[in-house]
């Protein structure tokens, strides 16, 4: 694994909310971003979208899938994935599509942005409860 450019958690002011927090609290930019310190800000948000999804929507109750089960699923070793979904490497889009082949469709949702996006998290959300009692 090479060295990243950058540590995508090191964008929040508590570094191990990472992936943990639905709305982390993040770094303000200021005058020194130039524009490649501002994508990579964009795209370590992007990350933690996932990572949150994967973490908190995907691996928490009732499901008893486990980091080590999704990484085997993966084909990916656990310590890459357990350093993706923490932000202390950036995700590839290998890692992503990867991921998608396991988890699905509903990853689509978690990566949206703006308006539109707090309003399909909602449907989700609810539809998630409804599959849950009907269990």
């Amino acid at each position: 694994m090479s060295n990243p450019r950058y540590v995508p958690r090191q964008f929040l002011a508590v570094p191990r909310d990472f992936g943990r927090r639905l709305e982390p609290e993040w770094v303000t930019p200021d005058a020194t971003y130039d524009q490649r310190r501002l994508a990579q800000l964009d795209a370590s948000k992007l990350q933690h979208q996932i990572a949150y999804g994967v973490t908190e929507l995907y691996l928490k109750p009732p499901r008893s899938t486990k980091i080590s089960d999704l990484a085997k699923a993966l084909n990916v070793e656990y310590n890459r994935l357990q350093k993706v979904l923490s932000g202390a490497v950036v995700m590839q889009f290998e890692d992503f599509s990867r991921l998608r082949q396991i988890i699905g469709h509903q990853m689509d949702y978690w990566i949206l942005r703006g308006p539109a996006a707090k309003y399909v998290r909602a449907v989700e959300a609810d539809m998630r409860r409804r599959q849950d009692r009907a269990q």
